[in-house]
């Protein structure tokens, strides 16, 4: 084969690479407008555009409502995550777990901690030094829960917050106003 035809066909190659990467695309934007597309983790409801999130997230809800579904104290329907930005930390994922007082009871879910390690940041010349500074760019904390319905695989309610305790107590009043609301609809 001359260099020509590898050129040719390292060309097409990548032309079926791309049609099929921009076929995807379209797919997934299709079905989020649907309504049929479920996000069954915090990572895949996160990788979404937040108009699509929001769109999945209320359309399960209602569905699940609708059904008498939410059950708002059990804590295997829960989830949280916290990432960790900073110069000294490891890069490394670690589980743990997040408790709240829900009534006099304690309330435990599963916990995941991301650390990243953004020293390696400083060596770009466009680096603020704010960035380091608490808060910053480089040295903060998110913290976020979700709700999920296993019976539909879904992430239903997420809350975001300083700390992983304040995102969950959110998600659980959320989800305890949902229940309310559900109710009241039901009742007319």
């Amino acid at each position: 084969m001359n260099i020509k035809n590898k050129k040719i066909s390292i060309l097409k190659s990548n032309a079926l690479i791309l049609s099929v990467s921009v076929l995807g695309l379209l797919v997934f934007y299709q079905n989020c407008s649907k309504g049929g597309f479920t996000a069954a983790s915090s990572t895949a409801l996160a990788s979404l555009s937040s108009q699509c999130s929001a769109k999945v997230q209320a359309t399960n809800l209602q569905k699940v409502s609708n059904a008498d579904g939410l059950n708002c104290l059990n804590q295997t329907n829960y989830s949280c995550e916290l990432r960790n930005f900073s110069e000294i930390a490891a890069n490394e994922v670690k589980p743990s777990q997040t408790c709240i007082l829900v009534g006099d009871e304690s309330f435990c879910v599963p916990t995941t901690i991301r650390n990243y390690d953004t020293s390696p940041a400083r060596k770009m010349a466009s680096i603020d030094e704010n960035d380091f500074r608490s808060g910053g760019e480089y040295n903060r904390q998110e913290a976020n829960c979700n709700y999920f319905d296993i019976t539909i695989q879904s992430s239903l309610m997420q809350s975001s917050g300083e700390d992983t305790a304040a995102a969950l107590a959110d998600i659980v009043k959320q989800c305890n106003e949902s229940q309310e609301q559900a109710k009241l609809v039901r009742n007319k």
